[in-house]
């Protein structure tokens, strides 16, 4: 009795291929029997490597444009954040960057 060393299937002696799981048995790897899509790589492998080539060019271009984005945003939010505070010309106070009016007394801000 023989039984498939991937899934455990009951085979036949003569059996190739488990009829279960489709890998190559004891008996298909002894007698060299090709496995079908091994061909099949072969004739597409330079094509594929091609389009892996190409498609490192444009991951590696987006990975470049997307840095450049994220340093404008970076810097964009540093000028945000690090401005001076506004000081109100009637009171004295001092009040967050953007505001238009002094939240101590309610003046507008120049």
């Amino acid at each position: 009795m023989v039984f498939c060393t991937k899934c455990g299937e009951e085979l036949s002696e003569e059996a190739y291929f488990c009829p279960k799981c489709g890998i190559r048995t004891g008996k298909g790897r002894e007698e060299d029997v090709p496995i079908p899509h091994e061909g099949m790589f072969a004739e597409v492998g330079e094509e594929l490597r091609e389009v892996g080539d190409e498609l490192n060019k444009v991951f590696s271009a987006a990975a470049k444009e997307i840095e450049k984005a994220l340093e404008t945003a970076r810097n964009g939010i540093r000028k945000a954040t690090s401005r001076e505070s506004a000081v109100c010309p009637s009171c004295g106070h001092r009040n967050v960057a953007n505001a238009r009016f002094c939240n101590n007394c309610g003046k507008e801000l120049s």
